[in-house]
């Protein structure tokens, strides 16, 4: 096809998504080249433009173009055990890992959870079977809290405890959600 006369686009399973009828052709359309813009949700997704020969993505289609892509706002890398009363790292916690209370020399705790993204709004964490245990939405993001840095204590009771972090892109758990 030697002229477009439109672009059909199709974004995961909506097909079509838009369909643009005037160049440049954008997913999301445009102002006289000022772009539409959205965050798209994290995960996989595809995109595939087909042209037509005329508006409305109809005459002769041409050869469609895909992409797939990833999107993720942020992820969790990893928790450390936190002294509460110096506000110093003690250890890295790993899946499995014991803590040995005697061992240690306060047991006023807490986790903060690291995050791969300055971008993030917020953590929801989750203690054993509450998935919503705390959310915090100012870095440091720690398990049960800190005021500036200064974080709160708990002791954790004996036995096998399960902490979750999810980031997310906006406050109060809202928004995009991490991994």
């Amino acid at each position: 096809i030697a002229y477009f006369g439109s672009v059909v686009f199709r974004f995961n399973d909506t097909n079509p998504f838009r369909i643009e009828n005037v160049s440049p052709y954008a997913i999301l359309g445009d102002t006289e080249g000022d772009y539409n813009g959205f965050v798209p949700p994290s995960g996989e997704h595809t995109i595939i433009a087909t042209p037509y020969s005329e508006s409305g993505g109809k005459g002769e289609a041409g050869e469609p173009l895909t992409i797939t892509f990833s999107v993720s706002i942020g992820m969790v890398t990893g928790f450390t055990l936190v002294n509460a009363e110096t506000n110093e790292d003690i250890m890295p916690l790993e899946d499995g890992g014991v803590i040995h209370l005697n061992g240690l020399a306060t047991k006023n705790l807490n986790i903060v959870a690291y995050i791969d993204s300055k971008n993030i709004g917020s953590v929801v964490f989750g203690l054993n079977d509450q998935s919503a245990f705390r959310t915090e939405s100012f870095p440091p993001f720690a398990l049960v809290g800190d005021t500036e840095g200064d974080f709160n204590g708990f002791t954790p009771p004996i036995g096998m405890h399960t902490v979750t972090a999810t980031p997310y892109s906006e406050s109060n758990g809202g928004g995009v959600m991490g991994e």
